[in-house]
């Protein structure tokens, strides 16, 4: 019976990652990690080497942890590119080391078996790999904060431009 139970959760986690892999991509996710908004977004294709500088500028790099919580918020909403035999999101890479890259995404095939979707992994930097990046969202008030002191600045600036005729 504990054989045929684990066939079944396995067979309904493997048919998850098929409906889950055929579904289309969005072209970004708008995620909140830290209190701060992020739009996510997945690189086309490519190794860890051609991409370095950018994968290494984001907000994860350095942190494996907070690379973790951006792929659990981003969950399989930018669909699953990669394939390690399962299924996996695209890759937020946080380290790399001899020729190796340390990322993780997210798996819904360990999530359906372990409860956990998180996948740690290690690969070649030259292995082509999707990868994600983010771009911070502006809060409304910086945008307003902004604005109201560029029309500060406009309205000095007349403001002096006037007294200078007198």
């Amino acid at each position: 019976m504990k054989k045929f139970a684990l066939g079944l959760a396995v067979a309904g986690a493997t048919l998850a990652s098929v409906v889950i892999t055929t579904a289309p991509a969005v072209a970004a996710v708008l995620v909140t990690v830290g209190g701060q908004h992020y739009d996510v977004d997945v690189l086309p294709a490519g190794s860890f080497t051609s991409n370095q500088s950018l994968l290494q500028s984001q907000p994860w790099w350095g942190n494996e942890q907070l690379a973790s919580d951006f792929a659990i918020e981003v969950n399989t909403s930018l669909g699953v590119p990669n394939l390690l035999g399962f299924p996996v999101g695209p890759y937020f890479a946080w380290s790399s080391n001899l020729g190796e890259v340390a990322r993780v995404g997210f798996s819904p095939f360990f999530d359906a078996i372990f409860g956990d979707g998180i996948l740690s992994t290690l690969g070649s930097v030259e292995e082509i790999s999707s990868f994600a990046v983010a771009t911070v969202v502006p809060e409304p008030l910086t945008i307003i904060g902004s604005i109201t002191a560029a029309g500060f600045g406009v309205a000095f600036k007349k403001r002096k431009k006037d007294s200078n005729k007198v």
